[in-house]
């Protein structure tokens, strides 16, 4: 996973989350639910953070 973060002003920042992988089909639908899943969460909580 990467994260991608920029300073807007002192206040403000703006986040780029990139998740890069190789799989195999079978493992590849096992995944991506929970992984989608964690990526949405990492990113509603940002929004949060102080």
């Amino acid at each position: 996973m990467i994260a991608n973060i920029t300073e807007i002003d002192a206040n403000t920042s703006e986040v780029q989350l990139k998740f890069e992988g190789e799989f195999n089909a079978m493992m590849a639908m096992m995944i991506k639910g929970p992984i989608s899943k964690f990526i949405e969460t990492l990113a509603t909580n940002m929004k949060t953070a102080v």
